[in-house]
This record gives structure tokens, sequence and C-alpha cells, in this order.
């Protein structure tokens, strides 16, 4: 887990194979991922207490479903973000590219890519997805880590059932 203070950005990784071997059955497993991105998503580390980030929900969450490895987007924040009407928009479209960039220099897009903000179109639109209700997103996890451990396969995103 890391916490950027300078960008607001959040990074956690969540092995669903590991947390598999160490609970009991494919249910729980799967209900304790859905509680995980939940309870990760709505706290806020108490170094923020008194900042203005204090009990701020966030304006983008994120989810990427890997089947190699974790990766961290940090580095689209190695220039700070400095906008003339909120950091917000600027900040979603940079994260927007680095998901994108990552994907085609490494030949290694996410599997999946689920998402809840509060930005208008553009690139965040274009790099998550449509952007879902934050209970349809947790909903879209469970899916996925429950079919992922009863078949063993990723369920298809809804564009690519479209072009299947």
């Amino acid at each position: 887990m890391e916490f950027n203070s300078s960008t607001l950005y959040r990074y956690a990784v969540l092995g669903v194979h590991q947390l598999r071997e160490n609970l009991t059955s494919p249910d729980s497993t799967r209900q304790a991922a859905v509680r995980f991105v939940d309870a990760f998503t709505r706290s806020m580390p108490t170094g923020h207490q008194n900042s203005f980030a204090h009990r701020t929900l966030p304006h983008l969450v994120l989810v990427t479903v890997r089947t190699d490895q974790p990766v961290n987007l940090v580095s689209a924040f190695e220039e700070p973000v400095a906008g003339h009407s909120g950091l917000v928009a600027e900040s979603c479209a940079r994260l927007a590219g680095e998901l994108a960039s990552v994907g085609r220099t490494w030949g290694s897009p996410p599997a999946r890519t689920l998402a809840t903000y509060a930005v208008e179109g553009g690139k965040a639109g274009e790099a998550f997805g449509p952007s879902l209700p934050f209970s349809a997103l947790l909903d879209s996890v469970d899916g996925v880590v429950g079919t992922w451990l009863a078949d063993g396969r990723l369920p298809l995103t809804e564009s690519a059932q479209a072009g299947a």
C-alpha cells in the first residue's frame, strides 16, 4: 500500500490468489476482496486529518485486474500537476495517459479496468471505460473475482463481448 501526499494518489495491490490460500472458501475470498476495495477507497490516511483532504471521497477509483504483475502508475505525477481551475481533471488525464502508455510500452494492458470517476469525458472515458456508480464497481469486482475463482478465467468486458 502506498500514499503520495503531493497528489493524493493511493495505490494498493490485492493478490486474490494469495488471499484465497489464506481463507476458507472462494465465497469468503470474493467477499474479502470486495470489502477491501470498499474500505481502501473510503479510508483516509491519518496524516491528513487537518488538511483540505480530510474525509474527502476520491474523484477517481480505478481498479485494474492484471494476470501478470502489479503496476504502479505514480510516474504520471513525476511532474507536479498545476491547474488554474482545479487539479482533478488534469490528474485524471495524466493517470489515463500513464495507464495507456504502460500498456503500449510493455505490451501488457490490464485484463480488466473498472472505474468510478467524477470527471467528464476526455481521456478518462477512453482509458478507464465508462464511469460506474461505486456500488456497481463493487458488484463488478465481486463478479470478476467470483468468476476467476470458480472458472480460472476473467469475464469479458461489455466491449469485448460486443466484438466477439
